[in-house]
């Protein structure tokens, strides 16, 4: 079972790389918040040299730059780009992938004015569009291992270094868990929204997937081999969003306590009110 899930991993993700591209947010000056920044170089490694797209503002504003694309990736942190936002949105409304590298997802709006990019206040506004209704910071004790869901032991299991762990509430899953010494999952570094039930809002997102790796690394991580091998996993994990066909493999699992798959993803009290739920040890 474990080889047939790893063939069938590797296959969509081969034939996807086939007939797409990757679009990468890029423009020069933007901010990153609560993450550490990445270079172009270190975001073609990690994406294995694929078609990848470096758009700005401008760029992503244009309805040629999402061509054939079946992943854009936000490589800044918390920052949004709220003056391209709208053609993102269209693009995700379109069923299309959505990968957010470090810090809160779409937590602090970012605006141009003279030259100078500006930060917003920190807000749900923007993550809310996607489903994810808030985030904060978590604790995570020394000595907790990363590991990913149950059923995707065939991939590699990178270390984590992080300055801070954020919980994301929604109806969403973890991907990839931080285990304590007991065994006991206290945050998810990797989290996962699909868009898959006509009867969830938004609706019209039916087929996109958005995977959000919500922490704050240390410097150098995403240079490093742990961090190269996150990105390049998570990437090609978010890029299958509109190639399921209804395999469990690729959907979230729902819980038997829980059909609604409401998930905090945070072993916390507050949590476990809500229903969210860990995975299976």
């Amino acid at each position: 079972m474990r080889k047939l899930a790893l063939l069938s991993f590797l296959l969509l993700a081969w034939g996807s790389a086939l007939r797409a591209k990757t679009v990468v947010f890029w423009q020069e000056g933007f901010p990153t918040v609560a993450s550490q920044p990445l270079s172009r170089d270190t975001l073609l490694k990690a994406l294995d040299d694929r078609d990848v797209v470096f758009a700005g503002i401008a760029e992503v504003k244009d309805a040629a730059t999402w061509k054939d694309a079946d992943l854009f990736v936000l490589p800044y942190g918390s920052s949004v780009p709220a003056e391209a936002w709208g053609s993102i949105k269209s693009y995700l409304r379109d069923g299309g992938n959505l990968l957010v590298l470090g810090g809160e997802a779409l937590r602090v709006p970012v605006t141009g004015a003279n030259g100078k990019f500006m930060q917003g206040r920190p807000q749900d506004t923007y993550a809310r569009e996607l489903g994810f209704q808030h985030s904060y910071e978590v604790p995570v004790p020394t000595g907790s291992q990363f590991a990913w869901r149950f059923g995707y032991s065939f991939l590699h299991a990178p270390g984590i270094r992080a300055r801070r762990f954020f919980a994301t509430e929604g109806r969403l899953d973890g991907f990839g868990y931080m285990m304590d010494s007991e065994g006991e999952a206290v945050a998810a570094p990797v989290v996962v929204k699909d868009h898959t039930n006509i009867a969830l809002p938004p609706e019209e997102m039916l087929g996109s997937r958005v995977v959000l790796l919500d922490f704050e690394p240390e410097a150098g991580y995403w240079e490093s081999a742990d961090g190269l091998s996150l990105i390049r996993e998570s990437a090609q994990y978010a890029r299958q969003g509109q190639l399921r066909s209804g395999s469990k493999r690729f959907s979230p699992q729902p819980s038997p306590t829980n059909p609604s798959m409401l998930s905090c993803i945070c072993a916390t009290p507050a949590a476990n009110a809500l229903g969210c739920r860990c995975p299976a040890k």
